[in-house]
């Protein structure tokens, strides 16, 4: 397995280490009541969210479901607006479906932000590219290199 470094010749470590006594249950009666009655409590979704990995998110988000009927996306979503709710949901993205998201946001409209396209690629290995193809795909029906073939090439 290909090992990624930084422009020093780094190898970066994960900023974000697993929830020490997480417990998906209590997390998710945490945002439910951060979302209830007037207002929303912010600081108590960015104490959740912030400090939980992808994986604990996954699972906040399931408990939230069997708990409450209710997606807890959706809910966040109704809540939240502007910079700060897209922040949110995009913390529920898997890594390869942020690159697609990405991806997409970098050649919509006019315009394309190669810089974006080149961190992209260029941070990928050959499996990730692929799964990028291949989520891109299914969301958005067409791969980004059909789409736009020359503004990539």
């Amino acid at each position: 397995m290909q090992q990624r470094v930084d422009a020093n010749g780094r190898v970066p470590k994960a900023a974000l280490k697993p929830y020490p006594n997480f417990n998906a249950d209590r997390d998710a009666e945490v945002l439910k009541k951060a979302m209830e009655g007037l207002g929303t409590d912010e600081e108590k979704i960015i104490e959740i969210l912030g400090h939980r990995t992808s994986s604990q998110r996954v699972q906040i988000a399931s408990r939230y479901k069997a708990l409450y009927g209710k997606d807890l996306r959706d809910d966040l979503d109704s809540e939240l607006s502007g910079d700060f709710g897209e922040l949110v949901d995009l913390l529920f993205f898997t890594p390869a479906e942020l690159k697609a998201e990405i991806c997409y946001r970098a050649i919509r409209g006019l315009g394309t932000d190669e810089d974006a396209l080149i961190e992209v690629i260029c941070t990928s290995n050959t499996q990730e590219l692929k799964q990028l193809k291949e989520d891109y795909a299914k969301g958005k029906l067409v791969s980004t290199v059909e789409t736009y073939p020359c503004e990539i090439y």
